[in-house]
C-alpha cells in the first residue's frame, strides 16, 4: 500500500468528473453545506484511530470544499484553492503527506505558510460505485508525522463506511424525490429491500415497515397496526431500554441516530442489526417523518465475537507461558509481545516495547551475529536457533538467553518473524551452585575459626546469591548472638546489630531450634522477625536466608544471608545454603578439635611462658647446642635453625662478653668427671635491631649412659630487670646532681644576699664593685674579673676595677677586642657568652690576642642606663670551659644588683643636687615660691614666704594652709586646692591673708602639677604674688566704671530718641518712593495690560457678531489675535513676577552652551544686519542649574538691549565662562563661595553714564523713546537670576559700551548629549473609571478644567476651596489625581495636599498657579507624586501632565 504522494506531477480534474460530482452530490441532498450529526462518530473514530488532533468529512463543491462532519476545525467550508483533498481524485487508496511544509504544492498555502500552520495530512477517497470522486475522509495535524499501514488501512475502512451512510441517506429520502410514483409501487420496492425499512410519524408513533420486518419478526402488520409499540417486544430485552432512550434523544435533537442491537426473529432467535434513523422534512424544516434503516450485521458480530475470543485466547495462552515471544515486522520492530518477554527485558507492566527495533536488544559477545541473524529472519525468511545470546534489560543488566525465530508468511511474502525466548539465568544459576559446592571443601579447608566462615564464603556465595551480606553468629545458652563473622558488598559498610534471640518472633525461634531454615522474602512483611523486623527494615534488609547449626540438638550458631530487595527464595537456593551450613558444622566440629589439642599443648608451655623460660641442650662431645624457639628468638637466629655448633653460637655473644663467657665455658668443660653447676650472665646480639639482650642461664651436667657428656638448662630474659637497674643508677645520679646544684644556688644566694648588705653599706661604685668582682672571681674560680666605664667619644672601654687571683692589673680590659655588633644593643639583651673563643666565630678576628692575654672563654654582660650602653661586666677564664646556664644567670644577678644600686645612687645624688640647686633659687627669687606632695600636704616654701608671713616648716607640716588664711577664707580655698590636687590640674586663688606685720594683703596663688617622666602625679609646684595694689587700683576703676555706667545710660536714651526720629523719617521717604514707584509700575502696567485687553475683548467681540450673522470662516484670524494678546499678557505677569522675585522656577541642568547654539539663528534675525554677532564660549561647558525657558528669555532680553545701544551698528559678542570663587571673590560680587557659570553680553554701543548705571535694575527704568520700552527687562533679569541663587553684574564706559554678565550656579552633573526631538501631541484620552478632583476658587479657571476632564473621558468632581474638596478626599470614592490652586481662600492648596496624602498615601496632586508665594523654586514647594503647571496653560499641555501623573 502506498503511503506518501509522491507524484506531485498529476493532472488536474477535467470539467466532466467535476460536472458528475455536482449531480451525484446534488443527489444526495448535500450541497447545502449542512453538518450530518450521522457522520460526526466516524469523524471522532478517525481521529482516535489515528491519534491526530484534526478529522473531517469534506466534500468537493463548485468552489468551495464542505466539512459535513468535523473535529477539531470550527470551520463549515474553505475555498477550493485551499484544499489539500482535490490532489486525491486519482487515488483508489488512502495517502499521506508526511510534512506538508516541504511538498512543492503546498509551500505558498496560508494554512501551511504560517510556522504554526498544519504539517500532516492523510485522507482516504469517497469513490462512488460508478467511480465518481465525493471528497474525502482526512485527517491533520500540527506536528509532522507518519501514519503506519495499520492505521491507513482502518482509515479505508471508515470511509467505506461514510459512503454507506451516504447511500442510505440516498435510499431514505428516495421517497421525497420520487412523489410521482404511486403507493403501490412504492412499496413494492421497499418490499424486495433485502434491510428493514420503516417509517414513523413526526412524533415518533410507528406508520409502515417493509415486507422484510414482518417475515423476519413474525409479526402481522394488523396486530402492529392495532397496537404502535409492538414492534418494541422484538428488542433483547437487555437492550430495550438504551434503545428507546436513544429514540427519545434523537427525536428531541431533530437529528440522525444510529444503533447496534439484537432483534428477535419469527423463531426467537435474536441476531444483530444496525439501525440507522434520521429526520425527513418538508422545504419550511419541518419534520414530516422518520425513516429507518436496519442491516443485518449478525454474521460480522459473530466473527467479530469469535475474532476477539481468539484473541483473547491467544494473548491468554501467550501470557501464561513462560517462554518470551515477540512477533516482529519486516523492519525487525516488535508488534506483539507477551508478559514473560516484558518481565525478561525488565520493564514495569504499563511499559510497552512496541514499535521498537528488537535487534538493539540483543548485547552478548555474539551480539552482533544475533542482531544479524534476527533482521535476517524477520526479512528475509530464514529461520534461526541461537543456543546462547544475551538481552540488554531495561536498568542495562544482560540477561542469558536462547532465542528461536520463525519467519511470517502471508501471500507467499516475508512479513516479519514470530521470535521466542528462553530464560537461562536458573540453568546457569545451577551450574553455578554445583561448581560452587565442589569448591567449597577447598574454600573451607583452611578455616581453622568460625571467624572466617563470612569473609571466605562472602565473594563467592553473595555473587551466586546476589545478597550482600553474610554473617555467622554464635548462639549463647541464653539466646544471645555474638556475631564472629560479617561479610558486606563491596561499597556497604553498615553493619547490623543482632544481640538476643528474645527480638525474633516465638514461631521462628522455635523454628531456628528444631532446625529449619528460616525464609524471609519480604521483612517488612513477615511477623516472624517481630522487633527485629523494624531494625532490618531501617537498615535495608528486605529479605534474607537464616540457617540454624546444631549441636548434639542445640543450636549453636546461625549463618544468615540477606538481601537489600525483596525476593523469593527457590528451592534450590535454600537446598545451597542447607549443604554449605552442613559443611560449616563439619568446620566447627574439627575447628573445636584442634581447639583442644592446641590447648593441651599451650598448658604444657605455659609455665614455660609465665617464667619467660627458653630451654637449651648442649652435647659436649659433638658440640652441638638445641633450643626452643623462644631461646632461638632471643639470640637472633631462625626459628627454623634450632641446633648449631657451639662455637658458632659464640659468635652471638656481645664483644664485650663473649672472652669471659668462653673462657668460662671453657674451664668448666676441661675440669673433666665431676657434675656441675653453670651460671652465667651475658648479653647477645637480640633479634631487636641494635638492642642487645641479657641473659641469664643456668645448667648442669649430665652423663648420658653411653658416656656423653650433656649439659641442660635453662634461659631467661633479664634485659628488661638489667634496663631497670641502670634507670634506678641514672636516677640516683641525677639526684646527687640535682642535691648538688641545689647546694651550689644556696651558696650562690647567700653570696647575692651579702653582696646586697655591702652594697647597702658602702659607695656601690667603689667598694660595691670590688666586692662583685671578688664574689664571682672566687665562686667561679675564674682567671679575671672586671668592670669597665664606656667613652662615648672613642667607643672604647676603659676599666675602672679589676679582679685577678693574685691581685694584679693588667690591660685585658682594653676593649672592643670584639666587633660591637656582638654585644646586645638595647636594655635587657642576652650577655655575650663565648665558651672557647678559637672555635667561636664571634672571636675569630680576635682570637688569638685574647689568647695571649690568657682569654680562652669569656662571658660580657653590657650594662645600660637610659636606654643607652653606659659599661661592661666582664669575666674572664684562662682555659675553655662549658659555662652552666645556672654560671650565667649566677653572673646577671650579681651585676644586676650592682647595676641597680649604682644606678640608685646616682638618682639619689642627681636628686639632691637638683634639690639644693631649686632650693637655692627659690630663696633667691623676689616671689613666694612653695611645693606639696601628692595628697596636698605643704613640704616647701621657699625664704621669703616664711619671712614675709614668719612660717616654720614645723607650721607647715602640722597646719598647712590654715597657719596662713584667716578662718573665712580658709574653707572656700582648701576646696579649690583640694580639687586641684584630687584632678592633678592647675590651681588659681586670690586669698587675703595677714602679714608678719599684722598687715592684710591680697595673694594670688598659682600652681602647677608636677609629673615625672613616668607621667606620675608627685604634688604642686607654684608661687605667691602680692596683688594688694592691683586690687585697691581695681576697687577704684570699678566704682570710676559704675559712674560712667550711668552716665552712658543717659546718653543711651537720648540716642535711642535720635534714633527713633531718623527711622521715622526714612519710613516715611520710603512710602513716598514706594508710592512713587507703584506709581510708575500701575501706569506702566495698565498702559500695557489695556492694549492686551482691548485685543482680546475686541477679538471677542467680532467672534461673537460673526456667529451671530452666521459668518464662522474667518474665525481663526480672530481667535489667533486673541490668543497672541492672551500670550502676551502672560509674558507680562512672568516679567512682574521675575522682577518681584516671586514667579515660579523649575531648576534644571542646563547646557549654557547648547542653549546659546539653539538660538543662534533667532539672536541673527533679531539683531540685523547692522550688528555682526559672534560667540566666545569657554572650552569646557559646564551645567548651570536654572530655569531654561527663563534664562533664554533672559537672554534674548540682553541681546535685544544691546541691539538697540547701537543704532548705527556694531559687534555684539555673547561669552560664557567657569569660575571658581574663593571668600573673598565670592563677598565682592555679593555670592557664596562655589563653582558659577558666567553668561554675558558685551556691545560696542555708547555705553552707560553711572547715574544710568546706578538705575539700570529698576523698574520701569528706560532710555528708551516713549513707547519703545516697558523699562522691565534689565529688572526682570535681574530679579530672576537673584531667585536662581546667582546675581548680575554691569560693566559700561561712556562711549565704550557695556557688558551685562548674568553668574549661574553650577550643577555638578555633566552634560549630555541632547536627544530632543520633536513629537506630535495627541491628547491622552482617559482609562475607564478614572476619577479627577478639581479644587480651584476661580469660577472660569475651574470651568475649563473640567471641560478638558469631559473631553478626555475623565469623571470629574469640583471644589471651590478646601472645606468643600475635604469631605471627597475622607470618603470611600475613588481618586486617581487631585488638582488644586495653591492660592486658595482658608487653608492653602499645599495644606490641603498634606491633609489628603494623609488619608490617600499613593494620591498624586497636580498644582496649577499663577503665583504662589511658597512655591519660588518648584523643587523646594513639590512633594514625591506632585508635580506643577503655571498659569495660564495650554489645553494640550494640561492634557498630557494630567495624562502622565495618573499613569506614573
Amino acid at each position: 500500500m502506498q503511503t506518501t504522494v509522491v507524484n506531485p506531477a498529476v493532472g488536474a480534474e477535467d470539467a466532466e468528473q467535476r460536472r458528475r460530482r455536482q449531480e451525484v452530490l446534488a443527489a444526495y441532498g448535500l450541497l447545502d453545506g449542512q453538518p450530518e450529526p450521522a457522520l460526526d462518530d466516524l469523524v471522532e473514530l478517525a481521529a482516535t484511530l489515528c491519534e491526530t488532533p484534526i478529522a473531517a468529512v469534506n466534500l468537493l463543491g463548485e468552489q468551495q470544499q464542505l466539512f459535513i462532519a468535523e473535529r477539531g476545525l470550527g470551520v463549515a467550508e474553505i475555498p477550493l484553492a485551499l484544499s489539500f483533498c482535490q490532489y486525491l481524485h486519482a487515488a483508489r487508496e488512502a495517502r499521506q503527506i508526511e510534512d506538508l511544509s516541504q511538498d512543492p504544492r503546498f509551500i505558498d498555502n496560508p494554512l501551511v505558510r504560517d510556522p504554526a500552520g498544519l504539517r500532516f495530512y492523510a485522507g482516504a477517497p469517497l469513490r462512488t460505485a460508478e467511480g465518481v470522486f465525493l471528497g474525502t475522509l482526512c485527517v491533520l495535524d500540527w506536528q509532522p508525522r507518519e501514519l503506519s499501514a495499520a492505521r491507513l488501512t482502518g482509515l479505508e475502512r471508515l470511509a467505506r463506511q461514510v459512503l454507506r451512510l451516504l447511500e442510505a441517506r440516498l435510499q431514505a429520502a428516495a421517497p421525497a424525490r420520487h412523489s410521482t410514483l404511486d403507493e403501490t409501487h412504492y412499496r413494492a420496492l421497499m418490499d424486495v429491500n433485502p434491510q428493514i425499512i420503516w417509517f414513523a410519524r413526526p412524533d415518533g408513533s410507528f406508520e409502515y415497515a417493509n415486507r422484510y420486518w414482518y417475515e423476519y419478526s413474525g409479526l402481522s402488520p394488523a396486530n402492529v397496526v392495532a397496537d404502535p409499540d409492538l414492534w418494541t417486544d422484538a428488542i433483547h430485552p437487555q437492550q430495550r431500554p438504551q434503545l428507546l432512550r436513544r429514540w427519545r434523544e434523537v427525536r428531541e435533537q431533530r437529528v440522525a441516530g444510529s444503533l447496534e442491537l439484537q432483534l428477535r426473529d419469527a423463531e426467537g432467535h435474536y441476531r444483530w442489526f444496525e439501525t440507522r434513523t434520521m429526520p425527513f422534512t418538508n422545504a419550511s424544516g419541518e419534520i414530516e417523518h422518520w425513516v429507518g434503516v436496519a442491516q443485518d450485521i449478525d454474521s460480522r458480530k459473530r466473527a467479530e465475537t469469535a475474532l476477539r475470543e481468539s484473541e483473547a485466547f491467544a494473548h491468554l495462552l501467550l501470557e501464561s507461558t513462560h517462554e518470551g515471544f515477540c512477533a516482529l515486522d519486516r523492519e525487525g520492530r516488535a508488534t506483539l509481545c507477551n508478559r514473560a518477554f516484558r518481565q525478561m527485558l525488565g520493564l514495569p507492566e504499563e511499559r510497552d516495547i512496541l514499535g521498537e527495533r528488537l535487534d538493539t536488544r540483543l548485547s552478548s559477545a555474539r551480539s552482533e551475529d544475533g542482531a544479524r541473524a534476527l533482521q535476517r529472519a524477520a526479512s528475509e525468511g530464514a529461520t534461526l536457533h541461537l543456543s546462547a545470546d544475551a538481552l540488554l534489560r531495561e536498568d542495562g543488566s544482560l540477561l542469558p538467553v536462547e532465542w528461536r525465530a520463525q519467519p511470517l508468511w502471508r501471500d507467499g511474502e516475508v512479513q516479519g518473524a514470530i521470535c521466542t525466548f528462553v530464560d537461562l539465568s536458573e540453568r546457569i544459576r545451577s551450574h553455578d551452585r554445583q561448581r560452587f559446592l565442589l569448591e567449597l571443601g577447598d574454600l573451607l579447608h583452611g578455616v581453622t575459626h568460625t571467624g572466617e566462615v563470612a569473609s571466605v564464603l562472602g565473594d563467592s556465595l553473595g555473587h551466586l546469591l546476589a545478597v550482600q551480606r553474610i554473617g555467622y553468629a554464635r548462639v549463647g545458652r541464653d539466646g544471645s548472638l555474638t556475631i564472629d563473622s560479617d561479610w558486606l558488598e563491596q561499597g556497604r559498610t553498615h553493619r547490623l546489630n543482632l544481640p538476643s534471640l528474645g527480638h525474633w518472633h516465638t514461631s521462628a525461634v522455635q523454628e531456628l531450634r528444631r532446625g529449619i531454615i528460616v525464609s524471609v522474602e519480604d521483612s517488612a512483611q513477615d511477623s516472624r522477625l517481630g522487633e527485629m523486623r523494624a531494625q532490618l527494615v531501617d537498615h535495608g534488609v528486605r529479605a534474607g536466608l537464616v540457617v540454624p547449626l546444631l549441636a548434639e540438638e542445640q543450636l549453636v550458631g546461625l549463618l544468615f544471608l540477606y538481601a537489600d530487595t525483596p525476593r523469593h527464595w527457590t528451592i534450590g537456593d535454600v537446598a545451597l545454603v542447607r549443604e554449605v551450613a552442613e559443611r560449616i558444622r563439619i568446620v566447627i566440629e574439627r575447628t573445636a578439635a584442634a581447639d583442644a589439642l592446641r590447648l593441651a599443648e599451650q598448658r604444657i608451655a605455659l609455665a614455660m611462658d609465665v617464667a619467660d623460660l627458653g630451654v637449651w641442650d648442649y652435647d659436649i662431645d659433638r658440640d652441638l647446642i638445641s633450643w626452643d624457639t623462644r631461646l632461638a628468638h632471643l639470640v637472633g637466629a631462625g626459628e627454623r635453625r634450632c641446633t648449631m655448633r657451639g662455637a658458632a653460637l659464640l659468635h652471638a655473644l656481645h664483644p664485650a662478653d663473649a672472652p669471659r663467657v668462653r673462657a668460662y665455658v671453657t674451664a668448666a668443660i676441661q675440669g673433666g668427671g665431676n657434675a656441675y653447676d653453670l651460671r652465667l650472665t651475658f648479653r647477645v646480639r637480640g633479634s631487636r635491631q641494635g638492642e642487645p639482650v641479657w641473659l641469664s642461664i643456668r645448667g648442669r651436667e649430665r652423663l648420658e649412659p653411653g658416656g656423653r657428656r650433656r649439659l641442660v638448662g635453662i634461659a631467661r630474659d633479664i634485659t628488661r630487670e638489667r634496663h631497670d637497674a641502670d634507670r634506678i643508677s641514672e636516677t640516683n645520679r641525677q639526684l646527687r646532681r640535682q642535691i648538688e646544684e641545689r647546694r651550689e644556688a644556696e651558696a650562690r644566694q647567700h653570696a647575692l644576699i651579702e653582696l646586697g648588705d655591702r652594697l647597702r653599706e658602702g659607695d656601690p661604685e667603689s667598694a660595691g664593685v670590688a666586692a662583685a668582682l671578688e664574689l664571682v672571681g672566687t665562686r667561679l674560680g675564674l682567671r679575671r674579673v672586671g668592670y669597665a666605664r664606656l667613652d662615648e667619644s672613642s667607643g672604647a672601654f676603659f676599666p675602672q676595677q679589676l679582679w685577678t687571683p693574685n691581685g694584679s692589673f693588667d690591660q685585658a680590659l682594653a676593649y672592643p677586642l670584639l666587633a660591637s655588633d656582638h654585644l646586645g644593643n638595647q636594655d635587657g639583651a642576652a650577655p655575650l657568652v663565648i665558651d672557647d673563643v678559637s672555635q667561636d666565630p664571634r672571636a675569630q678576628a680576635n682570637a688569638q690576642r685574647l689568647l695571649d692575654l690568657e682569654i680562652a672563654a669569656l662571658v660580657d654582660i653590657p650594662l645600660y642606663e637610659d636606654g643607652r650602653l653606659r659599661a661592661l661586666f666582664v669575666a674572664h677564664d684562662q682555659r675553655a670551659r662549658l659555662w652552666t646556664e645556672g654560671e650565667v644567670q649566677f653572673l646577671r644577678d650579681v651585676t644586676d644588683r650592682l647595676w641597680s644600686a649604682i644606678c640608685r645612687q646616682r638618682s639619689q645624688d642627681a636628686q639632691r643636687e637638683s634639690e639644693g640647686r631649686f632650693r637655692l633659687m627659690a630663696d633667691s627669687a623676689p616671689v613666694l615660691i612653695w611645693a606639696c606632695d601628692a595628697d596636698g600636704q605643704l613640704q616647701f616654701v621657699n625664704q621669703r614666704f616664711a619671712s614675709e608671713f614668719d612660717l616654720h616648716d614645723a607650721d607647715l607640716h602640722d597646719q598647712g594652709w590654715s597657719a596662713l588664711l584667716p578662718d573665712s577664707e580658709c574653707p572656700a580655698f582648701e576646696g579649690a586646692f583640694k580639687q586641684a590636687v584630687a584632678t592633678h590640674s592647675a590651681l588659681r586663688a586670690e586669698v587675703r591673708v595677714r602679714n608678719a606685720q599684722g598687715e592684710w594683703r591680697w595673694l594670688r596663688l598659682e600652681g602647677t602639677p608636677r609629673l615625672e617622666l613616668d607621667g606620675e602625679f608627685h604634688g604642686l609646684v607654684g608661687c605667691g604674688v602680692d596683688v594688694t595694689e592691683a586690687r585697691q587700683t581695681t576697687d577704684q576703676l570699678e566704682q570710676r566704671i559704675a559712674e560712667r555706667t550711668q552716665e552712658l545710660g543717659r546718653s543711651h536714651a537720648r540716642l535711642i530718641a535720635e534714633i527713633y526720629e531718623r527711622e521715622r523719617t526714612e519710613e516715611a521717604l520710603r512710602q513716598s518712593q514706594k508710592m512713587e514707584a507703584i506709581g510708575q509700575l500701575t501706569g506702566g502696567i495698565a498702559h500695557d495690560f489695556n492694549n492686551m485687553l482691548t485685543g482680546i475683548v475686541g477679538a471677542l467681540d467680532l467672534i461673537r457678531l460673526r456667529i451671530a450673522n452666521g459668518r464662522t470662516q474667518d474665525l481663526d484670524r480672530y481667535i489667533n489675535a486673541a490668543v497672541n494678546s492672551a500670550d502676551r499678557a502672560a509674558a507680562l505677569t512672568h516679567r512682574l513676577l521675575a522682577f518681584a522675585r516671586r514667579q515660579t522656577l523649575d531648576p534644571q541642568p542646563v547646557d549654557v552652551h547648547q542653549l546659546v547654539a539653539s538660538l543662534q539663528d533667532l539672536l541673527v534675525r533679531t539683531v540685523g544686519e547692522n550688528v555682526a554677532l559672534r560667540l566666545d564660549l569657554a572650552p569646557v561647558a559646564w551645567l548651570a542649574y536654572s530655569d531654561t525657558h527663563q534664562l533664554e528669555n533672559a537672554l534674548l532680553n540682553l541681546v535685544i538691549n544691546g541691539r538697540d545701544a547701537m543704532p548705527a551698528g556694531g559687534e555684539l559678542c555673547i561669552a560664557t565662562a567657569n569660575l571658581s570663587l574663593d571668600a573673598e571673590a565670592a563677598a565682592r560680587e555679593s555670592l557664596t563661595p562655589g563653582d558659577y557659570v558666567r553668561l554675558s553680553v558685551a556691545d560696542t554701543g555708547t555705553g552707560m553714564p553711572p547715574e544710568v548705571k546706578a538705575k539700570a535694575f529698576e523698574p520701569f527704568f528706560t532710555t528708551k523713546p516713549a513707547g519703545q520700552g516697558t523699562g522691565l527687562g534689565l529688572s526682570m533679569i535681574y530679579g530672576f537670576v537673584k531667585q536662581s541663587g546667582g546675581t548680575a553684574r554691569i560693566d559700561t564706559e561712556q562711549g565704550e559700551g557695556t557688558t551685562i554678565s548674568l553668574y549661574l550656579p553650577r550643577h555638578p552633573e555633566v552634560a549630555a548629549a541632547s536627544t530632543d526631538q520633536p513629537t506630535l501631541k495627541v491628547a491622552p484620552r482617559a482609562e475607564a473609571g478614572q476619577t479627577v478632583l478639581v479644587v480651584e476658587d476661580e469660577y472660569a479657571v475651574r470651568m475649563i478644567v473640567l471641560e478638558v476632564l469631559a473631553e478626555l473621558g475623565y469623571t470629574a468632581l469640583e471644589a471651590s476651596d478646601a472645606d468643600g474638596a475635604l469631605p471627597i478626599i475622607e470618603s470611600d470614592q475613588r481618586l486617581d489625581l487631585l488638582i488644586s490652586d495653591v492660592g486658595l481662600p482658608g487653608m492653602n492648596g499645599r495644606q490641603l495636599a498634606e491633609i489628603a496624602r494623609g488619608r490617600r498615601p499613593e494620591l498624586k496632586v497636580l498644582f496649577i498657579t499663577g503665583y504662589a508665594k511658597n512655591a519660588k523654586v518648584r523643587g523646594e514647594f513639590l512633594g514625591e507624586n506632585m508635580d506643577m503647571l503655571i498659569k495660564p496653560f495650554d489645553i494640550d499641555a494640561l492634557a498630557e501632565r494630567i495624562h502622565s501623573m495618573i499613569q506614573r
